[in-house]
């Protein structure tokens, strides 16, 4: 990444994406995950322009909660939508988007949406648990697989996991889908890195392409910065305070480079945090703090970043500027 990179100054903090090093670590997923989550925020917005790539790269597929995120991808891509999203914006169903159904209300819901439209709508089951004996209900995996054959102009087509699935569970499940007269038995679920690719299942990925977690020598493709302001000043130390706290996902334990040096977390509070350095710098400030990435001579260390911490802060830093590195190129993302 590129030094003379300059964020927005009135924001506190940003997340630049390097292109080519996310590229590489999704060509690498997409040969056992055909799918790719979008449900990290800067992912669905970094989409439109990374759209072309990503179908060059072998994905077939794409999972989200926002409908509009979806109608705005290329019909080509198989394109789902999860469980939980808003169920009043019905344009998926013309558009050839898969729901995910996660009850039998839902189902019914649905047949009444298809038999309005006069079109045969498909959808999957969201399969909550890996146990099949929890009580029977409007929710249940069982129930519904029996009462849906009686709903009119749905199609079910498969089971969602948000879970991997151990193998002995698999017969199970293709059991259920073949009670219920599904028109197809497939099972999409989450594929953990160095997990041996399961026969029959379609296997999707969002984590992985950011190379959190995983054991491979993928590089993770994502700077994470804010501003930081001096504060307190002494003979051999400066105290810096930037404007993100817990509130925005911090942990109160994270890798920072300040100015090029490498800071201490002196102070983790709602709204801001503070960090020390041991050689006071000169400006002009403020000066860039950055939690990830980092110049080769002062690169953050990343094992020090716990997967769960940075997976929440990732999370929690929807609101904040995106920037798409391209070489020479930046690139900053509409929201």
């Amino acid at each position: 990444m590129q030094s003379s990179f300059n964020p927005d100054r009135f924001s506190s903090c940003w997340i630049r994406i390097d292109h080519d090093s996310l590229m590489s670590n999704i060509v690498q997923v997409a040969q056992t995950a055909a799918i790719i989550d979008l449900e990290l925020p800067m992912l669905r917005q970094l989409w439109p322009y990374i759209e072309e790539d990503i179908l060059r790269a072998g994905i077939q597929g794409l999972i989200c909660s926002d409908a509009e995120t979806l109608l705005g991808a290329d019909p080509a891509l198989e394109r789902i939508l999860k469980p939980g999203s808003r169920q009043s914006d019905k344009g998926y169903a013309r558009a050839g988007i898969v729901p995910v159904m996660s009850s039998v209300s839902e189902c019914l819901a649905l047949s009444n949406l298809a038999q309005s439209l006069d079109q045969r709508l498909p959808f999957l089951i969201h399969v909550r648990s890996s146990d099949s004996d929890s009580p029977s209900g409007d929710w249940n995996l069982e129930s519904i697989c029996e009462k849906v054959p009686s709903l009119p102009m749905i199609d079910l087509a498969g089971f969602y996991l948000r879970f991997t699935p151990p193998a002995r569970l698999l017969g199970y499940f293709r059991r259920l889908l073949h009670n219920a007269e599904a028109v197809a038995q497939r099972i999409i679920c989450p594929l953990p890195p160095g997990v041996e690719v399961l026969e029959g299942v379609t296997s999707y990925s969002l984590w992985e392409n950011l190379a959190i977690g995983t054991d491979t020598a993928n590089c993770f493709p994502v700077e994470i910065g804010c501003w930081a302001y001096p504060v307190r000043t002494g003979s051999d130390f400066q105290i810096f305070q930037a404007d993100i706290g817990r509130l925005h996902g911090l942990p109160e334990k994270f890798p920072v480079i300040v100015g090029g040096e490498a800071a201490e977390i002196e102070k983790i509070s709602d709204d801001f945090c503070e960090f020390v350095i041991r050689r006071p710098l000169a400006g002009p400030f403020p000066e860039k703090a950055l939690m990830t990435g980092g110049s080769a001579f002062a690169a953050v260390e990343m094992s020090e970043w716990r997967p769960e911490d940075l997976r929440n802060l990732l999370l929690h830093l929807s609101g904040c500027p995106v920037y798409l590195q391209q070489k020479t190129r930046t690139i900053e993302i509409m929201p």
